[in-house]
């Protein structure tokens, strides 16, 4: 094996930007073992997943070392594309914060549009009657019905918005999609 031409070690400048939306649609040129760039915001972490939004799109990143970032970090993320589940995922990512803004607007979600293509990875919020709330782990699940379609909510175990809070009232949530689809 010899070398053509030396290879650059800063990803993030030689990478070229692509939106989200772009690693929705079908590129007969992208695959698995070319890096990708783009930008966003941070939202969400879960477990060794993070999730990043760019313009009403999502995907979710596995970063190589775990960040120091917070919900609403606007980020530079590179990394290895996986399509083909929900949303696009970004393995082996190496992460860039670049500021720090407002958590985007959440798309309003009802019975009709939660099973919606697009959603995963988003920040959305829908109103429905709580049923029931269990502890698993270091989370709480919040079994929320909304129309005829029962949904999960998560939240940190502990958290103090769920005291007091009785089987059947009517809540108001605000949080990050996530399709429970494989990816």
């Amino acid at each position: 094996i010899s070398a053509e031409a030396p290879g650059s070690p800063d990803l993030f400048a030689t990478t070229p930007l692509k939106k989200v939306s772009d690693l929705l649609r079908f590129d007969l040129r992208a695959n698995a073992f070319k890096w990708v760039k783009v930008m966003g915001q941070f939202t969400r972490r879960e477990g060794r997943e993070y999730y990043l939004q760019d313009d009403g799109a999502g995907l979710r990143f596995i970063p190589k070392t775990v960040p120091d970032i917070q919900p609403g970090d606007e980020l530079e993320v590179v990394g290895l594309p996986e399509l083909g589940g929900p949303s696009p995922i970004l393995r082996e990512a190496l992460v860039h914060q670049t500021g720090h803004a407002s958590l985007p607007a959440p798309v309003p979600l009802s019975p009709r549009n939660m099973g919606q293509a697009g959603l995963d990875a988003t920040r959305v919020s829908i109103e429905g009657t709580l049923l029931n709330v269990n502890s698993v782990q270091a989370e709480q699940v919040l079994e929320v019905q909304a129309g005829s379609r029962v949904f999960a909510g998560l939240m940190p175990a502990g958290s103090p918005s769920l005291r007091n809070i009785p089987v059947g009232s009517r809540l108001a949530l605000t949080g990050v999609y996530a399709s429970l689809e494989p990816n």
